[in-house]
């Protein structure tokens, strides 16, 4: 009996390319994903810098106003320098709701590409299974086939005579 091949074997190869494509979209997902959120905490470092940064220049000018050592001149200045300071503030927290926008879609990117694996691979395997249950029942038709022909072969080799005789 010669074996036959698994009709459903480009069907497998279908969903495994498929499978296979999922796997390299999740992957590139991931990759975006790591850095938009690369990006988020890098933003929130420089704004927390910017802060930190302005929180010790304003305490050093209330120490030397406390003392006495600013004039009005340099109240002024203090006074444009607080309006360039909540630009940049501003700037910041731009850059940042940006980052935190950017690393949501790609997290939403990366969870539809997920699912989209899960399920090619969910398909995958469907056939996989599929395949294997056919291939053991062709294997299991071979052998009843083989035992089949071994018992005629042997039920012929016990009553060569019968035969003979017209009796069977």
């Amino acid at each position: 009996m010669t074996r036959r091949r698994y009709p459903l074997a480009p069907l497998a190869r279908l969903r495994a390319s498929r499978l296979d494509a999922a796997e390299r979209t999740l992957a590139g997902a991931t990759t975006a994903r790591d850095a938009a959120e690369g990006a988020r905490v890098e933003a929130e470092r420089a704004r927390d810098e910017h802060h930190d940064a302005t929180a010790r220049t304003r305490a050093a000018e209330r120490v030397a106003l406390e003392r006495g050592d600013l004039c009005a001149g340099d109240l002024a200045r203090e006074h444009d320098w607080a309006r360039a300071r909540d630009a940049e503030v501003q700037h910041l927290e731009n850059h940042l709701a940006q980052a935190r926008a950017s690393e949501d879609r790609a997290r939403a990117s990366e969870n539809h590409a997920r699912a989209s694996a899960a399920r090619c691979a969910a398909e995958a395997r469907v056939v996989r299974e599929h395949a294997a249950r056919w291939e053991n029942g062709q294997l299991a038709m071979a052998e009843r086939a083989a035992e089949e022909e071994a018992t005629e072969a042997w039920g012929a080799r016990q009553r060569p005579g019968r035969a003979d005789r017209g009796l069977g």
